[in-house]
């Protein structure tokens, strides 16, 4: 009984109406990626102090309703990759209902590039956790994509791509994983902190000329990309705001990110890296909110 419950077929209501804390959890969705429940917890615990009701709340969403109509209209949904383990936390993430509830509130749907679910899903909770301590700990403004797309000094073309935060580079492109900016409320007239984001989970070699793909390959496109102003021109930020964030699931691959960036990247300066734990494609788990220590190619601590 209690696994049909958990992942069983969505049984609706006759009526489910949205509240303010429905809304956060829509956005916060769109925004990171899926997240587990006690992301969601955490994350709008200011709307309710109780988990066992949130829990009951994200089950209603994802049930939903059926209209008059009879149309089926769900906001979350369970996606499938995350298996069904009853000791685990509930994955959710938001349907295209959920996406239309956004945008009837003037919020854009974040469209992304297609990718292995769990490369996506460690970085929706590194991205919810960068964000959550540059709010609460640095009391500083988080920028996601769409908050950057509304930015006097962005292109207005952008604005109507699907996918705005692909770099071209002559012949070819950079496709950062993610894309999001920093700023001082104190201080407004200082450009965005702005870092193009690499999650890597160990997958690919870090520099094979006949590899695809390849870490160090990267590397060098967005060393091209700072070099040659790319960013400015295609998107309308200044270059010298732009730094480029990788983060792996392994301690020693990004040191020897690290090391390779620094010997072969000459804008090595505005790169930036950081390593947590699990997202093995072999075995993962879901993490609490992280603390992500961010590193120069010299090793040393920086601040976001």
């Amino acid at each position: 009984m209690q696994l049909r419950k958990r992942y069983g077929a969505p049984v609706p209501r006759e009526r489910l109406d949205l509240q303010e804390r429905d809304y956060l959890i829509l956005e916060l969705l769109n925004r990171h990626g899926p997240l587990p429940t006690n992301y969601l917890f955490a994350l709008t615990r200011h709307l309710g102090a109780h988990e066992t009701h949130l829990r009951d709340r994200l089950a209603m969403l994802r049930h939903g309703f059926v209209t008059p109509d009879g149309e089926h209209v769900t906001y979350l949904y369970l996606p499938a990759w995350q298996g069904k383990n009853n000791y685990r936390k509930l994955i959710y993430d938001v349907t295209p209902h959920g996406l239309t509830a956004l945008e009837r509130k003037n919020i854009r749907p974040i469209k992304r590039r297609s990718e292995h679910a769990l490369h996506r899903f460690m970085g929706s909770t590194v991205s919810a956790s960068v964000a959550t301590y540059i709010q609460q700990a640095r009391r500083l403004d988080f920028f996601d994509q769409n908050d950057i797309l509304a930015h006097p000094k962005i292109h207005d073309e952008r604005r109507i791509e699907d996918y705005p935060f692909s770099i071209p580079l002559g012949k070819s492109r950079i496709d950062p994983d993610d894309f999001f900016a920093i700023q001082d409320p104190l201080d407004m007239r200082k450009d965005l902190t702005v870092y193009a984001v690499e999650y890597d989970r160990n997958k690919e070699t870090l520099a094979d000329d006949k590899a695809r793909n390849s870490v160090g390959g990267k590397m060098v496109k967005y060393d091209e990309a700072i070099a040659t102003d790319a960013f400015e021109k295609h998107l309308g930020i200044r270059n010298r705001t732009v730094h480029v964030l990788f983060i792996t699931n392994n301690e020693r691959h990004k040191l020897n990110m690290q090391k390779w960036c620094k010997a072969n990247v000459k804008h090595h300066n505005r790169f930036r890296f950081a390593s947590v734990k699990g997202f093995h494609t072999d075995y993962w788990e879901i993490p609490g909110l992280m603390l992500v220590k961010v590193e120069d190619c010299e090793g040393t601590t920086v601040e976001l």
